[in-house]
């Protein structure tokens, strides 16, 4: 997953300015895209909005 230029990451409820890592695997994830998606294999996108929990 990539998060778009001026994309929101929110970790816990508050938004943030750090990069994704290891430290967020297994974490469950809400994630909006701006509707395109690669037909590959797997399937690509990029985020416009990203939840961790």
């Amino acid at each position: 997953m990539i998060l778009i230029l001026n994309a929101k990451l929110i970790i816990e409820e508050e938004i943030v300015t750090v990069s994704l890592d290891e430290t967020l695997v297994g974490r469950s994830a809400e994630v909006w895209i701006n509707g395109i998606i690669a037909q590959s294999y797997p399937p690509q996108t990029k985020a416009v909005k990203m939840i961790i929990h």
